[in-house]
């Protein structure tokens, strides 16, 4: 995250997307907590260099924290809304959340 805030400097962005995710494997509470925080340091990094009414993308575990990290989205963004796009397998707890 410090490269991309180097790159960017002291600009605003429009849009921070993250479709990071660790890499799944026979421990479902490890993968859904790592998943869990890359999104939160992402979403760290996009209140610190998005524009006003900019746009946060974010892929997210549905696990025991998503409500959790839906309500930390609402105190930031107007809007917060989940989406489970066409190409990702309906057995897959991955959704994106668009902010």
């Amino acid at each position: 995250m410090l490269r991309i805030k180097k790159e960017i400097g002291k600009k605003k962005v429009d849009v921070v997307l993250n479709d990071g995710a660790p890499n799944v494997g026979a421990n479902w509470n490890r993968d859904a907590f790592v998943q869990n925080d890359l999104t939160v340091k992402a979403f760290k990094l996009a209140t610190e260099v998005l524009r006003p009414n900019g746009t946060f993308i974010t892929k997210l575990f549905r696990s025991n924290d998503f409500n959790s990290v839906i309500w930390i989205f609402n105190k930031f963004f107007d809007e917060v809304k989940p989406v489970k796009p066409k190409a990702s397998r309906m057995v897959s707890a991955e959704i994106f959340v668009v902010c």
